[in-house]
C-alpha cells in the first residue's frame, strides 16, 4: 500500500471531500538550504488535489479539518505507470521499426512512430476510463490521524510509564 496524508474539507453523508497537497522530498533532504531545486520549487505553486471518498468502512468519527491517511494499491500504481509510460514508448519504437521494414523510408518510419504513439495514448485513455470505477484503482480512506496535541498530558505520562 502507498500512503498519503490529506485533510477533510467537507462531509456530505458518508462521502468526504479530502484535500491532498502534492509534496516533494525537499522537506526530508539534509541539503535543502543549499539546493537549487528547492528554490525552483518555490517559484511554482504547490498543487492541491481534491478527492471524494466514502468513509463508511472506518470506525473512527470523521470531522471537517481532520487529517486522514489515504491508501492506494501498489499494483494499481505500477499498472498505471506501465500503461502511461511503457506502452506508448514500445508502440512508438515498434511502429517506427515496422514502417521502416515495410516501406524502407525514413519519413514513413517517423509517420509510423507518430501513429504508434498516438494509438497507444488513445488505448491508454480508453483503458483508464474503463477501469476508473474499479475498486483496485480507487484511493481508499484508511484512518483518521490523531495529532499529538490532542492527547492530554496525563495520557502521555501514563503511556510513557507503561513502557518503562
Amino acid at each position: 500500500m502507498i500512503c498519503e496524508q490529506g485533510k477533510v474539507v467537507a462531509i456530505e453523508g458518508d462521502v468526504a471531500s479530502v484535500e491532498v497537497i502534492q509534496q516533494s522530498s525537499c522537506q526530508a533532504c539534509s541539503a535543502n538550504k543549499a539546493c537549487g531545486t528547492k528554490v525552483l520549487k518555490g517559484l511554482f505553486q504547490t498543487k492541491r488535489h481534491y478527492l471524494k471518498m466514502s468513509f463508511s468502512h472506518i470506525e473512527q468519527t470523521l470531522r471537517v479539518g481532520d487529517n486522514v491517511e489515504i491508501d492506494i494499491e501498489e499494483s494499481a500504481l505500477l499498472r498505471s505507470s506501465l500503461l502511461v509510460y511503457v506502452l506508448p514508448l514500445f508502440s512508438l519504437v515498434g511502429m517506427a521499426l515496422a514502417f521502416n521494414i515495410w516501406f524502407q523510408s525514413e519519413w514513413l518510419s517517423m509517420l509510423g512512430a507518430v501513429i504508434g504513439f498516438t494509438v497507444a495514448l488513445f488505448f491508454a485513455r480508453a483503458y483508464s476510463m474503463q477501469q476508473s470505477h474499479s475498486e483496485l484503482f480507487q484511493p481508499r480512506l484508511s484512518r483518521v490521524l490523531v495529532p499529538v496535541s490532542s492527547y492530554r498530558a496525563e495520557e502521555i505520562i501514563v503511556k510513557d510509564s507503561l513502557k518503562a
